[in-house]
């Protein structure tokens, strides 16, 4: 049988993913800027939305880094 590509994270695997605790991804899902949602008690992390998110995340640090910031 052909397994579906996994297309969500839940708060315990994008910690898992990200290779940080769960109270620090609890963390990261409260921020404005954090690609994630609810569904009933659950946390949902979208894996194409966390993705991006690191992206961006390690162009930011690249560009602080290239002006001498937080090196």
């Amino acid at each position: 049988m052909n397994e579906l590509p996994k297309l969500t994270y839940t708060l315990t695997g994008a910690a898992k993913a990200l290779n940080v605790s769960k109270p620090t991804m609890l963390n990261l899902v409260k921020r404005a800027d954090f690609p994630s949602f609810r569904a009933g008690r659950r946390w949902i992390i979208p894996v194409d939305g966390l993705k991006t998110w690191l992206d961006s995340q390690a162009a930011s640090a690249m560009e602080g880094r290239s002006h001498g910031i937080g090196a």
